[in-house]
């Protein structure tokens, strides 16, 4: 019926969304051959509907950014951790969930003071 290359998931997509559009098969039908989640195939339907095909070829948007930690707020937080003040209380203070402070420590953005001992 049809093939492309097995990276290809854009035209995958695609294809598999005009199927459902044109009531060929259902979207049920779409999870169960193939094993993709229904909501990926919601998702792909909708946004078929809304933008046409083009959308399955437009180039990705980018990762979101963050809006809790900007650049100020990153300063201000190393500086709270270079003085020896924990990250549930940087937290407190600053309004931002431990687990984005945690996320930017992780990811280098933020350094934690090392505990060595004297």
């Amino acid at each position: 019926m049809f093939t492309h290359e097995a990276r290809d998931v854009a035209t995958f997509r695609f294809f598999t969304t005009q199927l459902v559009i044109n009531g060929t098969v259902s979207q049920a039908n779409i999870v169960r051959a193939f094993g993709v989640p229904s909501t990926t195939v919601k998702r792909c339907v909708k946004a078929f509907r809304e933008h046409g095909p083009r959308i399955f070829y437009a180039p990705a948007s980018g990762r979101r950014k963050g809006k809790k930690l900007t650049s100020e707020r990153l300063v201000d937080v190393q500086t709270a951790l270079n003085q020896g003040q924990s990250v549930p209380a940087i937290s407190k203070q600053l309004g931002v969930l431990p687990s984005t402070l945690h996320k930017a420590i992780d990811d280098g953005r933020l350094k934690k003071r090392s505990t060595s001992p004297d």
